[in-house]
């Protein structure tokens, strides 16, 4: 009995149960209209109102998530420092451009799902490797960061 409550309880609160607590939801809904098992229309409601109600909170915490999300990425677009890197794997085409793997904008940018590795050689030879030990990889702009680089570049046009 302790693991089916659980597992409600998980069902209840986890994000990647969304769709099966809405589905839930439903067939308990329907369920509870049609009189399907008359002897427990209460509980059955009473886990019908829970699901809902998780349901509408996953949901908001889900669209929260997603803007706050959005305004992240529109931030990193929008620094001059992140920007110049975008626009130069956009210049490029689709073909790798290198940057030093130890960067702190790129792996930002890559951490964001912005810019991809595409390959961990280096598209041409750099010279003049000092003693840290520069690691050049070659990088390519996602999806993502077309995206937010087209939006910040209609920003940036006003």
């Amino acid at each position: 009995m302790a693991s089916v409550v659980s597992k409600f309880i998980d069902i209840c609160t986890e994000y990647k149960y969304v769709p099966l607590s809405f589905i839930l939801g439903v067939v308990f809904l329907v369920s509870y209209c049609l009189n399907i098992l008359p002897g427990y229309s209460g509980w059955i409601f009473t886990i019908f109102l829970i699901l809902l109600i998780s349901f509408a909170f996953n949901l908001c915490h889900i669209l929260y998530r997603q803007h706050k999300i959005d305004k992240y990425m529109k931030s990193l677009a929008s620094d001059n420092n992140y920007f110049n890197i975008l626009c130069k794997l956009h210049k490029a085409d689709g073909s790798p451009v290198d940057f030093d793997n130890r960067n702190i904008y790129i792996s930002t940018l890559q951490n964001a799902g912005m810019i991809e590795l595409k390959s961990y050689l280096p598209v041409e030879f750099h010279k003049g490797f000092d003693s840290v030990g520069h690691e050049y990889s070659g990088y390519t702009i996602s999806y993502l960061g077309e995206k937010y680089l087209k939006q910040e570049l209609l920003n940036r046009k006003r």
